[in-house]
């Protein structure tokens, strides 16, 4: 999910499209009207952020510091 982008996201049909599965297929994902919502509350965020000169290159939950330009998980370290 962290690397989802704006244009995986379908507003209209109220979908999410998933290129990149652990099963290596794609897939389309319903989505509520919840998720909606909060979606169109993250495009507001964005819209301002780009407005102002910050780019995020497309994603939903863009990031300063990962080398993806997308929020990552963080890694455990060993030991």
């Amino acid at each position: 999910m962290a690397a989802i982008r704006w244009d995986h996201v379908n507003f209209d049909q109220k979908a999410l499209f998933i290129p990149i599965s652990k099963s290596g297929n794609p897939f389309t994902l319903p989505l509520s009207d919840k998720m909606i919502e909060v979606l169109n509350d993250r495009k507001a965020y964005h819209d301002v952020n780009i407005k102002s000169g910050n780019k995020s290159y497309g994603w939903v939950f863009p990031s300063k510091t990962s080398k993806s330009g997308h929020i990552e998980e963080p890694k455990q370290k060993s030991g």
